[in-house]
């Protein structure tokens, strides 16, 4: 992997730098009708707003590394009470390295459908498609009206999906119970 990363010549000249620091930005979450309509989680999570069904995957978050982001949230636990969690890789290379991993089971343990690698629910295609009426949180890329089908789509990213499955609103990590500690 290291050869597809792109760096500056050596003693490259650049007419601004920033330094951010990342761990001060809160996350975002995109609500339906507009990947422009992003809203701080924070706003969102005191709304409350119930979700019917979650999916996780698509070619936009269907990588090892962001099944690693869910399962790790997912982990010990289970999807709220009539909830529905749709996981799809990526890629053979992914949903095999993520299987080899044990990040599948966590996924499954959790009570997540996996769907099959190809395009899915995010072009309203199979499983995980909203219906009339439903609410989404899905780690794609797109939520206009009718792409991801006939339901209302929140956008956010695995970790934030997988946490919203548990509690079944649209929540972050950081506000599901701790998991007890074995001692």
């Amino acid at each position: 992997m290291q050869e597809l990363l792109v760096s500056s010549d050596e003693g490259a000249q650049y007419s601004h730098t920033f330094d951010i620091d990342l761990s001060s930005i809160e996350p975002t979450v995109a609500t339906p009708g507009d990947t422009q309509n992003g809203k701080p989680l924070s706003e969102i999570k005191a709304q409350r707003v119930i979700i019917d069904k979650v999916y996780i995957g698509s070619c936009t978050h269907g990588t090892v590394e962001d099944l690693r982001h869910s399962a790790k949230v997912l982990r010990g636990r289970k999807i709220a009470d009539g909830m529905k969690l749709y996981v799809q890789a990526s890629s053979w290379e992914n949903q095999q390295r993520a299987e080899e991993e044990g990040l599948i089971k966590d996924h499954v343990e959790a009570g997540a459908e996996l769907l099959p690698i190809g395009c899915g629910a995010c072009i309203s295609a199979g499983p995980g498609s909203t219906e009339e009426g439903e609410i989404g949180l899905f780690a794609t890329n797109r939520n206009f009206p009718g792409r991801t089908g006939k339901g209302e789509t929140y956008l956010s990213s695995p970790a934030v999906a997988a946490a919203s499955a548990v509690a079944g609103y649209i929540c972050g990590p950081e506000d599901l119970e701790p998991l007890p500690t074995s001692s």
